[in-house]
Parts: structure tokens; C-alpha cells; sequence
């Protein structure tokens, strides 16, 4: 009987086990081309070589590019539409809506608010979702019960004979001797929003002009002072001579709390008319309606929420 050796026993095995294995591979590839074959979506396909969503080939785009094609200098004519984005600036006014805090009389204020839109990835946000951050400025107006508050009265006595004489001071607390009424409230604030879009998920600029609606609910964090009317109710005392030594007296409100550190919450819807005729970006036109709360503490005098409803109009710059 021949004898072989577990060499060529070993050599044998591998080389089947090679033919074998190129074999199957050769079978699993024709499979998976039969696969791409029919899962291929015919809607869909490369762009073109050297385009990108911002007309270089840094960002290659495929996902819209065959269904939209490009519109000029490399922009996508459709684009999801949370692209809808970019810096933004808003003006309008503000009005007071519960008697909270202004409890007697609620007016008309103003406001200003600015920041940049950024669209989120459709990992986190789809094609609608965007986070809104920047900051505004609040005046709110209307008026607070008058709240009594006591006066700081300053007693100088000099000696008349002495014209080098500064004086010696003394002081005492008059109670009630002013009242205080706030009248306004300025609160400048950073804010954060998480906002989408509503209708279709895709922006086509080919049926510009059109009008885009899109809702924000978020929070804010900001710095309020109040405006005050001060008003006198007792004066002060009358002047007083003894021998040479004449006193004289003057009175101001004593120290009260005017500012608060304050948080609050907003839910806002816009309005966007669309016209776009550039690639490098254009100004849009926004409509912006908000209705706030803000929680404020001021010397635990005027304390309570402060509700405001406001319309702004403004621009935003987006591609």
C-alpha cells in the first residue's frame, strides 16, 4: 500500500477547499448583481461629477439630484425643506396678556429679536426640523399698584459763622415717605427652539413665489429691570437753628430691588414668502406671531408670571 504523506494530505484539502470557495463566491456575486438589479430605484441616480450642495464637490449630493436636477451655480432646485435657513432679523410689538404683575393697567410694548436658524440632519430631524438660538429684547408697558416704600432723610448741621464748615450729617428712616409705581418692563434674553415646518417635506424653488409656515416652542433666559415712577408723600423736615448750628434736611427713596434674573417659555408660528432669485442667498420675508410667559421676581414686590402675546415682521437671509 502507498504510504502518502500529511503534507501533500494538507495540500490536497486546501486546494479543493480554494476551488470550492471561488466557486460559491463566483455563485453569491451573480446573486447579489441579480438583487441590485431589481432593487435599483430608477428615480434616483448619481449627480453629476464635480456638483455638490454648495456647487463644489466637497458635499456630493444624490438623494434629490435626479429628481430636481440643479438650478444655476450648482444650488438644488429641491431640497428638503428645514433648509430653509440662515439668519434672521424681527421687529414688531408686544402686548400684555393677564394682570399679574401690570394689575392695574396692561399697554402696548415693543420688541426686536435676531439669531440664526440652523437646519438638523435627517438623522435627528428629518427634512423638517431646525434649531432656532439668538437672543431679543422685550419692552413690556402698563402699570402695577403703587407700592409704599420708606425715605432716607440726610441731616447736615454747619456752622454759619464758619464758611469752612462742611458739616456733620445724620440720618433716619421716614416710614412710607414715597410710593413707587412700575410702569415698564425691559428684559433682554438668549433663547433656544426646536422648530419644523409644516406641509410638504421638500422645498422646490421653482414655485417661488410661495409661502412656507413653520412652528418653534423653546425657552429663555434673560435680565429684567423695571421703569419707575417715584412719587413723594412726606416731605422733609423743616430746617432748624440752635445758636450758630443750622440744620437743614433732604429725603430720597431708600434702596429697593429693580432687576431679576428670570426664565420663560415661548411657542411661535411664521410665516415665510419665498422668492428666491440668487444662489448666494436672499432675503425672505417673515411674519412672526408668539405667545410667552415669563416668570420675574423683582424684590419680591412685583413677583409673578408675565404672560405677552407679539407680532413681528422681519427678514431672513437664506439660500
Amino acid at each position: 500500500m502507498m504510504r502518502v504523506s500529511p503534507f501533500w494530505l494538507t495540500a490536497i484539502a486546501l486546494a479543493a477547499g480554494l476551488v470550492i470557495g471561488a466557486g460559491a463566491g463566483a455563485q453569491e456575486l451573480e446573486a447579489l448583481e441579480e438583487d441590485a438589479a431589481f432593487s435599483t430605484d430608477p428615480f434616483v441616480s448619481e449627480a453629476p461629477a464635480g456638483t455638490s450642495l454648495f456647487g463644489d464637490a466637497s458635499m456630493p449630493m444624490s438623494a434629490y439630484a435626479a429628481e430636481s436636477g440643479f438650478a444655476e451655480e450648482g444650488v438644488p432646485a429641491v431640497r428638503p425643506v428645514n433648509w430653509i435657513s440662515g439668519p434672521y432679523l424681527r421687529g414688531g410689538v408686544n402686548f400684555v396678556l393677564d394682570d399679574n404683575i401690570f394689575d392695574v393697567d396692561q399697554g402696548t410694548g415693543y420688541g426686536i429679536s435676531g439669531g440664526w436658524r440652523q437646519p438638523l440632519g435627517p438623522e435627528i430631524g428629518g427634512d423638517r426640523f431646525f434649531l432656532d438660538l439668538g437672543g431679543s429684547y422685550q419692552e413690556a408697558i402698563g402699570e402695577a399698584s403703587p407700592v409704599l416704600i420708606d425715605g432716607l432723610q440726610t441731616g447736615t448741621t454747619v456752622d454759619v459763622t464758619d464758611p469752612d464748615d462742611v458739616g456733620a450729617q445724620s440720618f433716619s428712616i421716614q416710614t412710607n415717605a414715597f410710593q413707587t409705581t412700575l410702569e415698564e418692563l425691559r428684559r433682554g434674553s438668549l433663547h433656544a427652539a426646536l422648530g419644523w415646518f409644516w406641509g410638504p417635506g421638500l422645498d422646490n424653488r421653482s414655485c417661488d413665489p410661495q409661502l412656507r409656515f413653520a412652528t418653534r416652542i423653546g425657552g429663555r433666559v434673560g435680565h429684567a429691570r423695571g421703569g419707575y415712577a417715584e412719587q413723594r408723600l412726606l416731605p422733609p423736615s423743616a430746617p432748624t437753628q440752635v445758636g450758630n448750628f443750622r440744620t437743614t434736611f433732604e429725603n430720597r427713596p431708600v434702596y429697593y430691588q429693580k432687576t431679576d434674573t428670570y426664565g420663560g417659555l415661548f411657542v411661535a408660528t411664521e410665516a415665510i414668502l419665498l422668492q428666491r432669485q440668487y444662489s448666494f442667498g436672499h432675503f425672505q420675508w417673515t411674519v412672526d406671531g408668539e405667545f410667552a410667559n415669563d416668570w420675574i421676581n423683582i424684590g419680591n414686590v412685583w413677583d409673578g408670571s408675565l404672560g405677552t402675546a407679539s407680532v413681528m415682521m422681519g427678514f431672513m437671509l437664506s439660500r
